[in-house]
């Protein structure tokens, strides 16, 4: 039988081949919870954009970026001249987000649909061992209408302009996709909250360092932990970092008074490890509920197809499990 696989990344893919997995592997690479990502069910447009983000995000030059998508959408395109299209993911954000993508447009490809499989492990494919990377072979189950109508309405809400469709998404019947529920409730958290304007990540940060944890990778660590479910690299968790020590109120500064810089390369260069974290007093202020973080700091975030903007401010309460605008 003439195989196509999918699957979350490099790492993946390596575990795959030495586990004996047969046919072609292309690896899906977008961090699709970082930056905007249009409504536009054509892939071409999609990644034009995702090219000029991931680049403006410091992860490589644009035009590189934008040939290598190119390459993978070729790639996809080519996966209707197989038999059988297995996508290999996992329970996390990062995954969940990239079944919605390849789903909403397989959805739209009519005769991929009596050859679609979906394998969605519990654990992290590019963790777990060869042995367990071969006992999935075999296990994918037949991807259905219901899915693939669920994957469209999800990524339209994702790609919307409001987070309503998010909201509506959080409280429906979505059992059909295991993992959905979760990575829904995750995705709504990176929404400022009420009271703070943290979101949950940023809270997670703030809070490690208010109880003396100060290097950025002990940081990083303890911040993964605290989600329980892993979804965010390294590369990401910089960038937040950043947003939180710049501007005129910086809530949190180095030990030298300098705003964070991500690391110049991996592994991590001596002056980054040797670098310490501290709270500023608006950061200290932000944590306890003095102050209200969205009043210090220049909001410019895209959720999806949501800019967060001070003209555009949406906060997600938790605990009523509520928008508020």
């Amino acid at each position: 039988m003439h195989m196509f696989h999918i699957t979350n990344g490099d790492c993946s893919l390596h575990r795959m081949r030495k586990a004996g997995v047969k046919g072609e592997i292309l690896p899906w690479r977008d961090v699709l919870h970082d930056g905007p990502v249009i409504s536009d069910n054509q892939l071409e447009s999609v990644s034009t954009e995702r090219a000029k983000f991931i680049a403006s995000a410091g992860w490589g030059v644009q035009e590189e970026i934008q040939h290598s998508l190119e390459q993978r959408d070729r790639m996809l395109a080519s996966a209707r001249d197989y038999d059988r299209i297995v996508l290999w993911f996992e329970l996390d954000l990062y995954d969940q987000l990239q079944i919605l993508q390849l789903l909403n447009w397989f959805a739209d490809q009519s005769e991929t649909h009596n050859k679609l499989y979906l394998i969605c492990h519990h654990d992290y494919l590019g963790s777990i061992s060869t042995e367990e990377m071969a006992s999935l072979i075999g296990t994918e189950q037949a991807i259905s209408t219901q899915q693939l109508k669920l994957a469209q309405r999800a990524w339209q809400a994702f790609t919307d302009s409001t987070p309503q469709g998010l909201v509506d998404l959080y409280y429906a019947d979505t059992s059909a996709l295991t993992y959905l529920h979760a990575a829904i409730g995750r995705l709504l958290a990176f929404f400022p909250a009420p009271g703070s304007g943290l979101n949950r990540t940023e809270h997670h940060a703030i809070s490690a360092i208010a109880r003396g944890m100060s290097a950025a990778d002990v940081l990083f660590e303890a911040c993964q932990q605290a989600d329980g479910i892993r979804f965010m690299g390294d590369s990401s968790f910089w960038i937040i970092l950043e947003e939180l020590s710049s501007g005129e109120h910086p809530l949190l500064l180095t030990h030298k008074g300098k705003a964070f810089k991500r690391p110049s390369s991996t592994p991590y260069p001596e002056d980054f490890r040797a670098m310490r974290l501290r709270l500023t007093d608006d950061g200290r202020a932000t944590l306890t509920g003095d102050k209200d973080s969205m009043a210090l700091r220049k909001l410019d975030r895209w959720i999806g197809g949501i800019h967060l903007t001070p003209n555009n401010l949406w906060r997600w309460d938790a605990i009523r499990g509520q928008m508020v605008r």
